[in-house]
């Protein structure tokens, strides 16, 4: 199959899903008086049967098309989208956390990387319609129950952060939360969920047309006001959620559409007050006719209009009252293409299974066997953010994981190499008045030194101190950020205050400092920049070298060796000799 393009058609495989069309057996009766009139009653019904359905087939050639797909709206900040994918034998319910800021008001970047797609629960029936607000998203999906009766099962399933970065669990663990199913009879037209509540819109095609507004209030459906004359536009009607709460959209055969916008206030003591208003689309009569499986989507405070536009292509259009405008042409995808808006970050969000007979490229994740292609676009221009391969893994990658390991490895080799050759210099003489500091000493100054190091580089990452020791710095590879900066600051840190003190500031702390070492007694002057250097980058880079000082005993570490130097602290040599006698 190829890959997914814009503004383009490509070959796709054949659709998936039910056809259309009517088998007729007919009996053929063997020779008999009246038989050649029973053959010829039979094949006048037959025509006649055939002209009857034949309109109706024609019509339904296309199998609905719907966005399998719900976004929480927003009117400020991030928000989820969530997404129906077929898997195997079962639907999956997609969940696409929020996306990382370009420029967040803090300057630290939150959020999933793009074409991130999470696994939040399954469902053994297809959903019908989808609705989400905040955190949460509401499924509808018609069904039967054990004794066969038609059903329309409602769940519900939260997002939750788990503190670990853009991890996310999911409530309940064990699977969504059943609500109080719905009417079974009539269409479903769509879900709608706001702070008012969750609404659902049905609407009857027999025996009289008839569109229900219900709205689910502690446990139970109750009906809603319906706008006047919508009940004639039943059989063409699409519903979408707005900010404010439901859009009934009617396409009529001209290229335009009928529109009415419901705003649902929460009411005080009773059920929310409901203010229905008429309005029109596309007077340019520029959308598809009505007869096409067309579907809207709400994003940003604007209609977004999906039509296909031959085998495996959807047309994306921005459409307001006066008409609407293009805004990409997506080919290549499979019937299941979903589509769901983040509204808080403007673009759409497209998805869809690869067939299970399509080879797979190296590194894709599946979703039980079943590759999953994103395509992430902005609602305002229709440019391309994403496309490829959904990724399903967490903010610390395997390719992460094992460019850590390669590191510890060579950091590992180093050191032994190191520790088995050890330095030409084993002994050392000191000048007087000076001794090698003792093991304690030096832990406590590489303590001092160390905190320092981090909470500079918390300063420059932002991150405050206390937040390092949470698993979610460690998931979301902050740590490792801030322990990286951290050695390069204690690096520099240590070669500047040496080289140009002899201490660094947590050896000025403990009063100890460093001073060149040589067999012939050098007075102890300060170590060179080239030595100071070596031996802050090798003591903040390999740790190990520089803790081997407190169980050796010359009290040098193979950093001191290797630098020839040494750390020491300053004696008064007459503070111990004893006072001469008295002869007196």
């Amino acid at each position: 199959m190829m890959r997914p393009t814009l503004d383009s058609l490509s070959p796709h495989a054949p659709a998936r899903g039910r056809r259309s069309g009517v088998k007729l057996a007919v009996l053929c009766p063997g020779r008999q008086r009246g038989g050649t009139f029973v053959r010829g009653s039979l094949l006048v019904f037959g025509v006649l049967v055939l002209l009857i359905s034949f309109p109706l087939s024609w019509a339904r050639a296309e199998p609905p098309l719907t966005t399998r797909g719900a976004g929480a709206l927003s009117a400020s900040g991030p928000s989820h989208a969530w997404l129906a994918l077929p898997s195997k034998d079962e639907w999956v319910i997609a969940h696409v956390p929020p996306r990382k800021q370009a420029a967040p008001p803090d300057g630290k970047s939150r959020g999933s990387a793009d074409g991130t797609l999470r696994r939040a629960a399954s469902l053994g029936v297809e959903p019908s319609a989808m609705a989400a607000f905040g955190d949460e998203v509401f499924v509808a999906c018609d069904d039967f129950d054990p004794e066969g009766r038609a059903t329309r099962r409602v769940w519900s399933l939260r997002a939750v952060g788990t503190g670990a970065g853009d991890l996310w669990g999911y409530e309940p663990p064990d699977g969504p939360r059943s609500l109080r199913s719905l009417p079974a009879d009539g269409r479903m037209i769509g879900l709608s969920a706001s702070g008012a509540g969750l609404v659902a819109v049905l609407a009857a095609d027999a025996p009289s047309a008839r569109v229900r507004v219900l709205w689910l209030d502690r446990g139970e459906w109750h009906d809603l006001a319906t706008p006047r004359g919508v009940d004639a536009w039943a059989p063409r009607l699409r519903a979408i959620a707005t900010r404010d709460g439901v859009t009934l959209i009617a396409p009529d055969d001209a290229g335009s559409a009928r529109t009415w916008s419901a705003t649902i206030r929460a009411g005080a003591d009773g059920p929310p007050v409901v203010a229905w208003t008429e309005g029109v689309l596309a007077r340019d009569r520029s959308l598809a006719s009505g007869v096409a499986p067309l579907e809207f989507l709400w994003i940003g405070g604007r209609i977004v209009a999906v039509a296909p536009a031959g085998e495996g292509t959807r047309v994306l259009s921005s459409v307001d009252a006066s008409g609407s405008a293009v805004l990409a042409t997506i080919a290549g995808l499979e019937r299941d293409a979903a589509i769901a808006p983040l509204d808080g970050q403007g673009r759409l969000v497209v998805a869809w299974t690869r067939a299970q007979d399509t080879a797979r490229r190296p590194g894709e994740p599946s979703m039980d066997g079943r590759v999953v292609e994103m395509i992430e676009l902005s609602a305002n221009t229709g440019r391309v953010l994403f496309s490829g391969a959904s990724r399903a893994d967490g903010p610390v990658t395997p390719g992460d994981l094992g460019l850590l390991g390669l590191v510890l490895i060579i950091a590992m080799g180093v050191a032994l190499v190191l520790v088995v050759r050890g330095g030409d210099q084993t002994e050392v003489s000191l000048p007087p008045g000076m001794a090698l500091a003792e093991p304690g000493r030096r832990m406590l100054a590489a303590l001092i030194d160390g905190v320092i190091a981090l909470a500079v580089a918390s300063r420059i990452r932002g991150t405050p101190l206390l937040d390092l020791v949470s698993p979610g710095a460690l998931v979301t590879g902050e740590l490792v950020w801030v322990l990286a900066i951290g050695i390069v600051a204690g690096a520099a840190l240590g070669t500047l205050f040496e080289f140009l003190t002899g201490r660094s500031i947590g050896k000025a702390f403990t009063a100890c400092r460093v001073i060149r070492a040589t067999p012939t007694g050098d007075p102890g002057t300060r170590p060179s920049l080239w030595q100071s250097l070596t031996r802050n980058a090798m003591k903040w880079a390999l740790p190990p070298l520089s803790m081997l000082a407190l169980v050796e005993p010359s009290r040098r570490s193979r950093v001191d060796l290797l630098t020839r130097t040494a750390v020491v602290v300053e004696f008064d040599p007459d503070a111990d000799q004893p006072e001469p006698a008295d002869d007196a």
